[in-house]
């Protein structure tokens, strides 16, 4: 679980090539290899791309665009998490209705985590984990990029972060995270 410091240094650019050995995933998606985006954090948990996901720039600066498409990371055991999580992405919607899933978990039919996205609303829902969620009505404006931060925290601490600022906190009781 990433600290606050953490959060707020990353949303303004810093920080964001440190080595953490608690990092499981870091895709840059400026090239793909054997037809996914690789991890950065370690062997294994490549991105791949299903449906119509476009590819924007390289060398060294590329996104993608999510256009029905998504990308899919395949199952392995560094993502059975049970004490805490922090998900981060930089995100542009297409418009003002533009957004869609972010994270997803799934072991076990309705275990895990789902971190949305919309350019009104983010939602973090912890699913069979607690039966809680917790939604931030925030804008995220389609002209610039955002950073945003979804914790599943120890203890039951729940955070939603927008450009390194929290707009969201409730606090559950403690929970495994993915089963």
């Amino acid at each position: 679980m990433l600290s606050p410091r953490e959060i707020s240094e990353h949303a303004a650019g810093k920080g964001l090539d440190a080595k953490d050995e608690a990092l499981v995933g870091d895709w840059a998606f400026d090239r793909l290899e054997g037809g996914a985006y690789p991890n950065s954090a370690g062997e294994g948990l490549a991105a791949r791309p299903i449906g119509k996901v476009r590819q924007v720039g390289d060398n060294g600066g590329g996104y993608v665009r999510l256009e029905g498409g998504r990308l899919e990371v395949a199952n392995g055991n560094r993502l059975d998490i049970s004490t805490a999580l922090t998900m981060e992405a930089w995100v542009r919607p297409a418009g003002p209705q533009g957004g869609g899933c972010l994270f997803a978990r799934q072991r076990v039919w309705m275990w895990g985590f789902v971190f949305h996205a919309r350019s009104d609303w983010i939602m973090l829902d912890g699913l069979r984990a607690s039966g809680r969620e917790i939604e931030a009505n925030c804008k995220i404006p389609s002209d610039k990029w955002t950073h945003i931060a979804g914790i599943l925290g120890a203890g039951g601490l729940w955070q939603i972060w927008v450009d390194g600022k929290l707009v969201k906190e409730y606090k559950t009781r403690p929970m495994i995270i993915s089963g």
